[in-house]
C-alpha cells in the first residue's frame, strides 16, 4: 500500500507541473517568427515614411530618389542594384549643390522621425517587444547618422 501511494505521488508530481505549466507559462516565440515580425514592422515603418514623402510637395525625380533610399532600409533592393543606382545619382549635376543637400537632409530627417514615431506606436500597441524595437531604432539612428556624416564630408 505504501509503495502504491509513493508511486502515485511520484507520477502526480511529474504530471501536474507538466500540465499546469503549459497554461501558466507564456510560449517563447521562435527565432524565425521574431525575424518575420521584425521584417513586417520594418516594412510598415518604411511605408509610413514613404506615405510622408508622398504627402510632401516634391518634384517627381526627388520623390523617386528618396523613396528608393527609404526602400533600401526595408532591404527591398539588392546590393548590386543599390550600388549601380547610387553611382548614377552621384553623377547628376543638379544634386551637387548646397540647396539640394539641405533639402535632402530635411526630408530624410522628417522621414526618420516618422519611422521612430511608428516604432514607438508599435511598442505601445504591443506589436513588438522593446528589445526588438531597439534593434530597429538603432538601424534608423544609424541611417540618420550616415546622412549627417555624409553632409559633414561635403
Amino acid at each position: 500500500m505504501i509503495l502504491m501511494a509513493e508511486f502515485i505521488l511520484i507520477i502526480l508530481s511529474m504530471l501536474v507541473p507538466t500540465i499546469v505549466f503549459r497554461f501558466i507559462l507564456s510560449k517563447k516565440r521562435s527565432d524565425a517568427e521574431i525575424l518575420r515580425c521584425l521584417d513586417q514592422i520594418r516594412t510598415e515603418m518604411v511605408e509610413a515614411a514613404l506615405a510622408e514623402v508622398e504627402q510632401m510637395r516634391l518634384p517627381k525625380p526627388a520623390k523617386k530618389v528618396i523613396s528608393t533610399y527609404l526602400r533600401d532600409q526595408a532591404k527591398a533592393t539588392s546590393m548590386r542594384e543599390f550600388k549601380h543606382r547610387f553611382a548614377r545619382v552621384l553623377r547628376l549635376p543638379e544634386i551637387q549643390n548646397d540647396f539640394y543637400h539641405n533639402f535632402r537632409y530635411r526630408i530624410f530627417t522628417r522621414c526618420f522621425a516618422v519611422e521612430r514615431e511608428y516604432l514607438q506606436r508599435a511598442v505601445e500597441e504591443g506589436r513588438i517587444e522593446d528589445t526588438h524595437a531597439a534593434k530597429l531604432y538603432q538601424e534608423v539612428l544609424l541611417a540618420e547618422a550616415m546622412l549627417v556624416d555624409s553632409r559633414e564630408d561635403e
